[in-house]
């Protein structure tokens, strides 16, 4: 808003000025419309007249009408490319979330967030990449939601065989090989990282690989088992090792860590004011490519005006009766 008020100083600003140029040119005319020595020319004068304030009405445009309609047309028209990066490893299936009295494991819930994103925001090219110790891509970018929610339906925690969680390949693979000269935006939607362990840290840059990262890490506040299936009498089996239950948990401050070091994005998955903003702060691909359009048209307008504006100065509105 800021922009439009600007604007529209601007804007008032040129209309003052343009009606004072008008009251000085009508009141030189009065002054010698009745001269002895000149004829005064009223085709002329309705010419002057006419480009004078077609020229005004151009820069009224280039001040405030066209930024206002660009300042619409992206927030309408202008998408992003989002890739969703989805954990996939089996203490996904962990069912330790209640929303709306309902109880959903971590990955179904992660899925939810998805579909609902893409929903409130069709505009955008989504793609999808799962991972857990091995990494795949599900979907390349694309703007057929349909095609796009059919393939995220089909995900569950058996799509790759091997259980835990490789990060850091994820991570390479944003960050250097998909899609690599495309300005992007990547969504991790994962419960990673349950040690107390502190983590080693690579130094990456992702702001050099046009490159923004959030995360929302899909947790509970209590420890829980990880089911693996349920047995003939419907009985939920939780995994073991060492003939103990796996517990999985995760580790906020480990998380949080991570992304001030990375400078990513943190959301927490019960932040919904957050969630529903996150399109305000993705890179939009077309962003760009629309200043230099508005640029260029400014610069038109404006040269086009500058041109009325010279015509209708040097148009006569008389003419000399006789020479001296």
């Amino acid at each position: 808003m800021e922009i439009i008020n600007f604007k529209l100083f601007l804007a008032i600003a040129s209309i003052m000025l343009s009606l004072w140029l008008f009251y000085i040119n009508f009141k030189w005319l009065k002054l010698n419309v009745y001269s002895y020595n000149y004829v005064i020319s009223r085709k002329n004068q309705i010419i002057k007249l006419v480009l004078y304030m077609f020229s005004i009405v151009l820069l009224l445009m280039v001040f405030m009408w066209i930024e206002l309609w660009y300042y619409g047309y992206n927030k309408s028209s202008v998408s992003s490319n989002i890739i969703f990066t989805l954990d996939v490893s089996k203490s996904m299936d962990t069912i330790d979330i209640i929303f709306e009295n309902k109880p959903y494991s971590r990955l179904e819930y992660s899925k939810n967030i998805i579909k609902d994103y893409i929903r409130k925001n069709p505009q955008n090219s989504y793609s999808l990449i799962i991972f857990a110790w091995e990494w795949q891509i599900i979907s390349p970018l694309t703007n057929d939601i349909d095609i796009f929610l059919t393939f995220l339906e089909n995900i569950n925690s058996n799509t790759i065989s091997k259980w835990w969680s490789n990060f850091n390949k994820v991570i390479d693979i944003i960050n250097n090989n998909i899609w690599k000269n495309e300005h992007k935006n990547a969504i991790f939607l994962s419960d990673w990282w349950d040690s107390e362990d502190k983590i080693n840290l690579p130094l990456l840059n992702f702001n050099e690989n046009n490159t923004k990262i959030f995360t929302i890490w899909i947790w509970s506040a209590k420890w829980d088992r990880i089911p693996i299936w349920k047995d003939f009498t419907w009985k939920r089996t939780y995994k073991k090792y060492n003939w103990e239950y796996i517990i999985t948990k995760l580790n906020d401050s480990n998380l949080r860590e991570l992304s001030n070091a990375w400078n990513w994005i943190y959301i927490d998955w019960l932040d919904k004011k957050n969630l529903n903003k996150l399109d305000k702060k993705m890179i939009n691909s077309s962003e760009n490519e629309l200043q230099n359009i508005k640029e260029n048209n400014n610069r038109y307008v404006i040269l086009f005006s500058f041109v009325l504006l010279i015509s209708w100065y040097l148009i006569p509105y008389r003419y000399l009766k006789w020479e001296k």
